[in-house]
């Protein structure tokens, strides 16, 4: 049998209506909120890692920095037209492979945020992008059976490893005669 990492247990805060896009995609995808966070933000990581190389993660930091600078002073404007409580974000735990945690620590700190800013950063990124493709009619449904696809192809070759393993422990193969089976 082979053991499984023990994961690790990530807590982050996001808004309401991101926590209920998640939730909406881990209902229609049959997984948990945890596993479809965790798909994005191992996805995000490759997209992060490939935009750190060719230069474009500074460029987009600096942006978002700005915009961040800008927002006091966009909030006091906005609190001169309209008051309006903002949604207190709500608290996530999401269990996260050990690979991808040292993964996103390594790369976090060769581009200048902490791990929960990369954590924020690269959900921010993969929602916005998620919620556009699910605009496309059937792309759910796609990737859910795709998902499923890949899942039952792991379990054959796992089946098939695990009955090789046995032949070679017992040194004794068994040859199955279905010359039945196909005339029939």
């Amino acid at each position: 049998m082979d053991k499984k990492e023990k994961k690790i247990m990530v807590s982050i805060r996001l808004e309401p209506k991101i926590i209920a896009f998640v939730d909406d995609i881990a209902q229609k995808g049959n997984i948990t909120r945890s596993k479809v966070i965790h798909n994005l933000i191992d996805i995000g990581y490759t997209e992060l890692k490939t935009q750190k190389n060719i230069g474009l993660v500074k460029l987009n930091l600096m942006v978002r920095q700005f915009k961040k600078s800008l927002k006091p002073v966009l909030a006091e404007a906005e609190k001169q037209i309209v008051v309006e409580d903002e949604p207190k974000k709500g608290s996530v735990s999401v269990r996260m492979d050990n690979d991808l945690i040292q993964k996103i620590d390594l790369l976090s700190e060769q581009i200048g945020l902490t791990r929960k800013g990369f954590i924020e950063y690269v959900l921010e990124f993969e929602i916005r992008e998620m919620k556009l493709l699910l605009k496309f009619p059937g792309f759910l449904s796609a990737s859910v059976f795709l998902r499923d696809i890949e899942e039952a192809i792991k379990k054959n070759w796992k089946n098939r490893l695990e009955n090789t393993k046995q032949v070679l422990e017992d040194k004794t193969l068994r040859l199955e005669d279905n010359s039945e089976k196909d005339s029939e």
